[in-house]
């Protein structure tokens, strides 16, 4: 991987076969056998924030049309499943059926997170006034939330929002989520253990808490947000990243305070947030260490990981869906597919911010 002003040249050609196969018109299919969609998986409102994200990132990037076509659909998705009240259901069967009545707090912040971007796109008209909509409905319930990681994606989002079109409604809330995540560190944080967190464990998305207050400082200038990041994100440096090699946490037991990290199974969307969180530090503070470490980060997903083996398929587009004892997960499914994007997409944007400022 690069180090300092080089090019990125080590990054791949971003192929768009998976995302176009796994997209019809409702929105995007959650998983897949293989490479091939299951529609008997149907959809989620997790998967089509993310993908909602990434099409407008994609359109920012490249100016194809299409991406802005993908980005209606993920648009549409998102308005269909928020229901009267300004809350959203998650899962939606292949055949548009609401398979529950009230989603997840995760895919609420999710939501969140994606029409606040959407919210900000000079790029489709349309898609920037339907978010603005969502979002009147949907913030009343964000105080309430409870679940640590939906608050932390409603405070990405929020503060993202409120540096380009600063709104004191905007800004209190989102320090009011950012000052509840700072809590939760103060109660869990134990310098003794040396355990740095928010939790007394962590498992999924779990530097989501480091990105958000990243962008709650860069939004507030609040110092406290800078501190619990940076040590936050620190701690998750030192128990993940070793040697260059990014080893994320198991799901099959995740870690615990006090034992040792569970080894498998290695998912993607880690992988994908460790990137962001650590482009976020670099944005906020211009440490160089965490641009290179970004880098590291993200050869994960090409190879550099505790198996050796690329979970990015340029020969699809695809993302394999972990990495197991027994090597890769051959499935290549949406939430893969966008943790790998959106990192890919962020990673790109750095570099030519940090280009730009080289003259």
């Amino acid at each position: 991987m690069r180090r300092q002003g080089a090019a990125c040249t080590s990054l791949p050609k971003l192929n768009l076969d998976h995302l176009f196969r796994l997209t019809d018109c409702t929105g995007i299919i959650q998983h897949s056998v293989f490479s091939i969609p299951d529609y008997q998986s149907g959809y989620t409102t997790d998967d089509n924030a993310r993908a909602l994200r990434a099409a407008l990132q994609l359109y920012d990037l490249t100016s194809d049309t299409r991406m802005l076509e993908l980005a209606v659909k993920y648009m549409g998705f998102l308005a269909y499943t928020q229901d009267e009240r300004g809350k959203w259901r998650n899962f939606v069967g292949y055949t548009r059926e609401f398979l529950e009545e009230e989603g997840s707090e995760d895919s609420f912040g999710r939501a969140i997170h994606a029409c606040t971007y959407a919210a900000r796109t000079r790029a489709h008209e349309g898609i920037a006034q339907l978010s603005r909509r969502l979002l009147e409905r949907a913030l009343p319930w964000a105080s309430s939330l409870r679940a640590p990681r939906a608050i932390a994606f409603c405070v990405a989002g929020l503060a993202e929002l409120h540096y380009e079109y600063p709104d004191s409604k905007i800004y209190n809330l989102m320090c009011t989520l950012a000052d509840s995540l700072v809590e939760l560190y103060r109660r869990a944080s134990d310098s003794k253990k040396k355990w740095h967190w928010f939790e007394d464990r962590l498992t999924y998305c779990n530097a989501a808490f480091s990105k958000a207050l990243f962008l709650a400082y860069v939004a507030s200038e609040k110092h406290i947000y800078l501190k619990v990041a940076r040590e936050s994100l620190d701690f998750l440096i030192n128990a993940t990243l070793k040697n260059g090699k990014l080893k994320v946490i198991g799901n099959r037991g995740w870690w615990l305070k006090g034992a040792r990290p569970a080894e498998f199974d290695e998912q993607p969307v880690d992988a994908g947030l460790m990137v962001e969180a650590l482009l976020a530090g670099y944005s906020a503070t211009e440490d160089s260490s965490y641009y290179s470490q970004a880098e590291d980060a993200f050869a994960w997903f090409l190879g550099k990981n505790s198996m050796g083996i690329p979970l990015y398929d340029p020969r699809t587009g695809g993302c394999f869906d972990g990495i197991t004892p027994d090597g890769v997960n051959l499935n290549q499914g949406a939430e893969s597919l966008l943790a790998y994007m959106l990192a890919y997409l962020k990673l790109r944007e750095t570099e030519v911010k940090r280009n730009e400022a080289a003259g």
